[in-house]
């Protein structure tokens, strides 16, 4: 649904004049491209705001939390995030955007480490250490000496059908070149 939503904010900016010109529609083009994990396009749209609207204080936030992704602070991140009493608009979005990051952070996590203390678990994912606990049973970690020995997450599903396609269609392209 967020994706929708991003199509709609972009397809309005394109076709206004002035491009968007309600700050509301501004702060959510913005958090949406956040939580599509767009930090590119996110900059690029920051660059485009015009000064009046860049003095909304919720606007900046957003943008506080971006900038924190970007530098890949992700203490900073967490509690940029919590500083802020968000819209009900926004809420939203930056709820999914942290669960979007935590759940990201754990699987990298689990990739990266072979043992980490409980203190940085809690520092990249935003959370206390009784909820490091939480997690650990969850995931099946275990606690040797003082220090989380997380297991790696099985492999996310690669969808197979879009290689096949793209393939196809080079296979097409070269194909036509050579005749």
């Amino acid at each position: 649904m967020e994706g929708n939503n991003l199509k709609i904010l972009e397809n309005r900016e394109l076709e206004e004049v002035r491009g968007l010109d309600s700050l509301d529609d501004i702060i959510e083009h913005l958090a949406s491209y956040l939580l599509k994990g767009d930090l590119c396009d996110a900059k690029f749209l920051w660059k485009r705001i015009p000064k009046l609207f860049k003095e909304s204080a919720e606007l900046n936030a957003v943008w506080g939390v971006g900038q924190s992704l970007w530098l890949r602070d992700m203490p900073e991140f967490y509690i940029k995030n919590r500083a802020f009493e968000w819209s009900p608009r926004i809420k939203t979005i930056m709820s999914q955007l942290v669960a979007s990051v935590q759940e990201k952070t754990v699987r990298l996590i689990g990739i990266a480490y072979t043992s980490i203390r409980p203190v940085d678990v809690a520092a990249l994912l935003g959370i206390s250490l009784p909820d490091v606990e939480v997690l650990i049973r969850e995931k099946g970690w275990t606690i040797v000496d003082g220090l989380i020995e997380p297991q790696e997450p099985p492999p996310e599903d690669v969808n197979l059908t879009l290689a096949e396609c793209q393939i196809g269609k080079l296979t097409d392209f070269v194909s036509f070149l050579e005749n």
